[in-house]
């Protein structure tokens, strides 16, 4: 498990930059946390980018900001990395 990991953005083949996500577990799964109202798709995109980005499978995103833990969609608890 790695909090605050760096993950290569990469372009083209390119190193562009880099995201800093929040927590990545076994180098498979990334978690993005927030506190907020509600997970919108702004959110999504985030972890979305964070997979395409990637080789990492599966985001997850936990919500904390309500009195009962949200997980990243109102039909799927998880996003998956579909372009590998």
């Amino acid at each position: 498990m790695q909090y605050e990991h760096p993950l290569p953005v990469l372009f083209r083949g390119y190193n562009v930059g880099h995201f800093t996500v929040y927590l990545v577990i076994e180098e498979k799964i990334v978690v993005e946390v927030k506190a907020v109202d509600k997970i919108i798709g702004e959110h999504k995109a985030q972890v979305i980018n964070y997979l395409s980005a990637s080789e990492l499978l599966v985001g997850l995103i936990i919500n904390f900001g309500k009195q009962k833990v949200q997980t990243s969609g109102l039909e799927h608890p998880k996003l998956v990395n579909n372009t590998l």
